[in-house]
């Protein structure tokens, strides 16, 4: 992969910003071989000495694709690289700011963006990733013919009200986000929730200083759970159930929250600078969902 980008600012006046720059890029897998294009723009305007907006387009191209074998809801990702049937994937992204300085120590951020992507992959059900060879091992090859080709869209709100001075600084944040797919030969032509799509998070941080050499990190976290894909039924035979087919991400894993603590002590002498960090994870001990264990029902007549 060869990659070269030139990107600048420009002050048009005292409230106009102009940034804009294009990166080109040449990735060879074997005979394949692509190019891409991608220009990015972006533009500020101070309405007022206290409010600024700001608009953002960029176009991007990733030459890497991600297949998840999900089993009942661990998902297992390998990464495999753009062919001439799974050509790389691009998606364009479009952004709305506003910026409000509310005092000297507060400001608030409002951001909506809205990405459009195209040729994306994703393995067809039923079609395990890793197949077998003769008992001698395991591996991919043939993966290009178990993937489906489709399209995607994602698109949020992110809300941030923050104190950037003084002893205690910090500030909470929320993201309201929806992200869909669109494939032919998956959950019937149908679209459905990406297994990324977290509808809710909000994150809730601080940093206090306890004297020159001590900080005190506080930040807590709670998210919407992840979606995974569950049977909506079975059969049962002898050797064992037959699951009937699924509808993709149709169950959504519980909420999850936790707070980490994290300690920081710093101190400059003649000869330098050194420090040290201790970090809590889950202070709590909260029991987050993970993942989902199937667990099959058997019926026996009498």
């Amino acid at each position: 992969e060869y990659g070269a980008y030139v990107d600048g600012s420009w002050v048009i006046n005292k409230k106009l910003q102009l940034n804009a720059g294009l990166r080109a890029d040449i990735f060879a897998n074997q005979s394949d071989i692509f190019h891409a294009i991608q220009p990015r723009v972006g533009i500020s305007f101070l309405l007022h000495p206290k409010i600024k907006t700001y608009t953002y387009y960029g176009q991007m191209v990733q030459f890497l694709h991600v297949l998840t074998e999900a089993n009942f809801g661990l998902p297992e990702d390998t990464w495999v690289p753009s062919t001439r049937l799974a050509p790389p994937q691009e998606s364009s992204i479009y952004e709305w700011g506003l910026q409000y300085q509310i005092a000297s120590h507060y400001s608030f951020r409002l951001d909506a963006y809205y990405k459009d992507l195209h040729h994306l992959v994703d393995l067809k059900p039923g079609e395990p990733l890793y197949t077998s060879f003769n008992g001698t091992g395991t591996g991919i090859a043939e993966w290009e013919n178990k993937i489906a080709s489709g399209n995607g869209e994602a698109y949020g709100l992110e809300l941030l009200i923050e104190k950037q001075k003084g002893k205690l600084q910090g500030g909470v944040g929320y993201t309201w986000s929806k992200a869909t797919r669109n494939f032919d030969g998956i959950n019937n032509a149908i679209p459905f929730n990406y297994r990324y799509d977290q509808r809710h998070t909000l994150n809730i941080f601080a940093d206090y200083q306890l004297n020159k050499e001590i900080i005190v990190s506080f930040k807590w976290m709670f998210g919407t759970g992840h979606l995974v894909s569950l049977p909506v039924g079975q059969y049962t035979f002898p050797e064992g159930p037959y699951y009937i087919d699924y509808e993709k991400n149709n169950f959504r894993l519980p909420h999850n929250h936790r707070l980490d603590i994290s300690f920081r002590y710093s101190r400059e002498k003649k000869w330098g600078k050194y420090a040290a960090s201790l970090g809590l994870y889950n202070a709590y001990n909260r029991n987050n969902p993970f993942n989902i264990v199937y667990q099959p029902s058997y019926f026996q007549i009498q």
